[in-house]
Protein backbone atom coordinates (compact mmCIF):
# COMPACT_ATOMS: atom_id res chain seq x y z
CA UNK A 1 0.00 0.00 0.00
CA UNK A 2 1.04 3.33 -0.60
CA UNK A 3 1.11 4.64 3.10
CA UNK A 4 3.40 2.11 4.41
CA UNK A 5 7.18 2.28 3.93
CA UNK A 6 10.27 -0.53 4.21
CA UNK A 7 13.05 0.54 6.32
CA UNK A 8 15.68 -1.43 6.85
CA UNK A 9 17.37 -1.72 10.17
CA UNK A 10 20.72 -2.24 10.70
CA UNK A 11 22.20 -3.72 13.77
CA UNK A 12 22.06 -6.67 16.19
CA UNK A 13 19.22 -9.13 16.56
CA UNK A 14 18.48 -7.18 20.15
CA UNK A 15 18.34 -3.85 18.28
CA UNK A 16 15.67 -5.27 15.31
CA UNK A 17 13.94 -6.46 18.49
CA UNK A 18 13.75 -3.42 19.81
CA UNK A 19 13.21 -1.48 16.89
CA UNK A 20 9.91 -3.47 16.43
CA UNK A 21 8.80 -3.48 19.96
CA UNK A 22 8.90 0.12 19.93
CA UNK A 23 7.61 0.64 16.42
CA UNK A 24 4.80 -1.81 16.90
CA UNK A 25 3.65 -0.16 20.44
CA UNK A 26 1.17 1.96 21.18
CA UNK A 27 1.80 3.78 23.98
CA UNK A 28 -0.88 3.69 26.82
CA UNK A 29 -2.82 0.77 25.30
CA UNK A 30 -0.44 -1.85 24.03
CA UNK A 31 0.00 -5.09 26.37
CA UNK A 32 2.80 -7.69 25.57
CA UNK A 33 2.65 -11.88 26.05
CA UNK A 34 6.48 -13.12 25.53
CA UNK A 35 6.34 -16.26 25.32
CA UNK A 36 10.37 -16.70 26.34
CA UNK A 37 12.45 -19.33 25.77
CA UNK A 38 15.87 -17.68 26.06
CA UNK A 39 17.86 -14.96 25.21
CA UNK A 40 16.11 -13.03 23.33
CA UNK A 41 13.00 -13.80 25.02
CA UNK A 42 14.43 -12.46 28.37
CA UNK A 43 16.19 -9.51 26.49
CA UNK A 44 12.03 -9.24 25.03
CA UNK A 45 10.93 -8.65 28.87
CA UNK A 46 13.78 -6.09 29.42
CA UNK A 47 13.15 -3.90 26.77
CA UNK A 48 9.54 -3.92 27.85
CA UNK A 49 9.98 -3.51 31.50
CA UNK A 50 12.86 -0.17 30.32
CA UNK A 51 10.53 1.37 27.86
CA UNK A 52 7.71 0.30 30.83
CA UNK A 53 5.51 -1.32 28.52
CA UNK A 54 3.35 -3.65 30.21
CA UNK A 55 4.21 -6.88 29.79
CA UNK A 56 4.05 -10.55 31.15
CA UNK A 57 6.55 -12.78 30.42
CA UNK A 58 6.14 -16.40 30.63
CA UNK A 59 8.95 -19.10 30.29
CA UNK A 60 9.28 -22.16 28.61
CA UNK A 61 12.27 -24.72 28.35
CA UNK A 62 15.03 -23.66 25.98
CA UNK A 63 15.31 -27.08 24.96
CA UNK A 64 11.47 -27.71 24.01
CA UNK A 65 8.84 -26.40 21.79
CA UNK A 66 5.99 -23.83 23.40
CA UNK A 67 3.45 -25.44 24.86
CA UNK A 68 0.32 -24.30 23.13
CA UNK A 69 -2.01 -25.74 25.54
CA UNK A 70 -0.13 -23.69 28.76
CA UNK A 71 -0.61 -20.60 26.57
CA UNK A 72 -4.41 -20.99 25.82
CA UNK A 73 -5.24 -21.69 29.08
CA UNK A 74 -3.29 -18.40 29.81
CA UNK A 75 -5.13 -16.32 27.37
CA UNK A 76 -8.41 -17.94 28.71
CA UNK A 77 -7.94 -16.58 32.24
CA UNK A 78 -9.33 -12.76 30.10
CA UNK A 79 -5.75 -10.75 29.98
CA UNK A 80 -6.27 -8.05 26.83
CA UNK A 81 -2.64 -8.90 25.20
CA UNK A 82 -2.71 -6.71 22.34
CA UNK A 83 0.57 -8.52 20.96
CA UNK A 84 2.29 -11.89 21.50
Amino acid sequence: REDYVTVLMQGSGTFGVESVIQTATKYGSSKYLILENGAYGKRMGNICKLLDIPHHVESFPENRSICLKRIEDFLKQGENFTHV
